[in-house]
């Protein structure tokens, strides 16, 4: 049995028409990796916060990234004119993290596809009941009695990477996919990494603008200093670009290896302890700056 694919659109979605260059054929994913380059290396460096003499961070193993593209950064400033916008109500999840950030612990937001997975979104026969192999993750999708298995093949390292995060941060997982078919692929992810994943936010907790869902993180209701971001697509988050760790976007390389350096670099204490992420981030990636700095071409 397969999904109906059209009972998957949101109604009220606007139409994005041919702005939107679609990944996948699949109604499920909703946004656009950008070109990536990877530079999966990390090198000690030494920073000192701007203005001072005083060091804030010697001899850190520093996770590089990828290299943002132009056309990326042109359409974080497209993002960002578009000024001021109405957050979606989400109370219920605005208290729990409150509540639970009660002990100390930072917010790692984490991005699921082609981010932490890559999922082939044709229905697999009835037939298929189990992994092909260790990083395959098979899940149902159901809907108004309908069911299909899907396949979501795992990132290297996916599984090790949660559990050591889990220790050291608050793991919520932000997709702009919708929460019928990301809800049953990360109760998997959980019963793997001892649910490592506290809270999730879907599509219908994005702001919809030039084309993109975007992810404003004012939604977790904490302070931005305190909240960092693994993400592929990162006009995704466009309002807060200096809380962004930029990884690429993974599809089938089973030689990438970019969630143990970030692994890595997340659990050092003087980065988990850092006073503020933007801050410390700005000073590795620059990306706010190379926003700030990006001419708009006039039309």
């Amino acid at each position: 049995m397969t999904v109906n694919s059209s009972l998957l659109h949101h109604s009220t979605q606007p139409d994005v028409g041919s702005a939107v260059v679609q990944v996948s054929s699949s109604v499920f994913f909703s946004y656009v990796p950008s070109k990536v380059h990877v530079l999966a290396n990390m090198k000690s460096r030494a920073y000192a916060p701007r203005g001072t003499n005083e060091r804030l961070f010697e001899e850190v193993e520093i996770f590089e990234g990828t290299e943002v593209e132009s056309e990326t950064i042109e359409l974080c400033k497209l993002i960002i004119e578009k000024g001021a916008v109405e957050l979606p109500e989400f109370p219920m999840f605005r208290e729990i993290i409150i509540h639970e950030n009660m002990d100390g612990k930072k917010t790692l937001v984490l991005d699921l596809d082609e981010t932490m997975v890559h999922c082939n979104m044709s229905p697999l026969p009835v037939s298929y009941a189990t992994e092909t192999d260790i990083n395959d993750l098979v899940f149902r999708v159901s809907h108004e009695g309908t069911t299909s298995k899907l396949v979501a093949k795992l990132r290297p390292g996916l599984v090790p990477f949660l559990k050591q995060m889990a220790q050291h941060y608050r793991v919520v997982v932000f997709t702009a996919s919708i929460q019928l078919y990301a809800d049953p692929l990360l109760d998997k992810l959980n019963e793997l990494s001892g649910n490592a994943i506290s809270h999730r936010l879907y599509r219908d907790s994005c702001v919809f603008i030039e084309g993109k869902f975007v992810k404003d993180l004012r939604i977790l209701n904490q302070n931005i200093d305190q909240i960092m971001v693994v993400e592929n697509s990162i006009e995704a988050i466009a309002f807060q670009v200096d809380n962004v760790i930029p990884i690429s976007s993974w599809f089938n390389d089973m030689q990438d290896n970019q969630l143990e350096l970030i692994s890595t670099f997340l659990s050092q204490p003087v980065i988990f302890n850092c006073r503020s992420v933007p801050e410390t981030f700005r000073q590795i990636y620059g990306i706010s700056d190379r926003v700030r700095t990006f001419q708009l071409k006039k039309k």
